[in-house]
């Protein structure tokens, strides 16, 4: 859990793990994570359907399509170019917001803005 100074939560004891704290032990350790190459068809998320007009179902994103388009759409729809930043009108929790809030604008090398 990343825990934030304006509002920290409670934590259950051997259950959750504190974001910052986890880092910090790995360090201390001398953890060294290296990237790992991915292949475009591997799972990004997932993310589940409201459940307006019926069971609410998981769908799986990939990575390879869905960040060619982000990357793609954020200089030939937005008009944004990389080092500006970016702001998108959306909740974190859809589709449309962490992919807009989270994705393209730091594939693009941009500076994103999330307001909460």
């Amino acid at each position: 859990i990343l825990q934030r100074d304006q509002l920290r939560c409670e934590m259950k004891e051997n259950h959750d793990i504190d974001y910052a704290d986890a880092v910090a032990r790995e360090r201390a350790a001398g953890a060294n994570v290296d990237c790992v190459a991915v292949l475009a068809t591997d799972p990004l998320y997932i993310i589940y359907t409201s459940g307006t007009t019926g069971q609410p179902k998981g769908i799986v994103r990939d990575n390879g399509g869905h960040m060619v388009a982000l990357k793609w759409s954020m200089e030939n729809e937005f008009g944004v170019k990389p080092g500006e930043v970016f702001w998108a009108a959306s909740d974190v929790g859809w589709v449309v917001g962490h992919s807009y809030i989270v994705y393209g604008p730091l594939l693009h090398g941009c500076t994103t803005v999330l307001f909460e």
